[in-house]
């Protein structure tokens, strides 16, 4: 029988950002903390930028990720 893979920590999901420019270092540290403890599940810079852009639905941020989205 097979070990199953450890998981990493069970960390709380990054504050939905609005765009608000006063919680831009907070926003930016909640994501920066969970890719890092999760390295395994965003394997490419593309998933690193997805989960980050799931939190902007609102707001001048919703706004601009929605934008990008259809840029791309």
């Amino acid at each position: 029988m097979t070990n199953p893979t450890p998981k990493g920590p069970k960390l709380a999901a990054p504050t939905p950002f609005t765009g608000d420019r006063r919680k831009t270092d907070k926003f930016l540290s909640e994501v920066k903390l969970v890719l890092g403890a999760n390295q395994g599940d965003f394997p490419d810079e593309w998933s690193k930028v997805a989960y980050s852009l799931s939190f902007m639905k609102e707001g001048t941020a919703g706004s601009w990720a929605m934008q990008l989205l259809e840029d791309i």
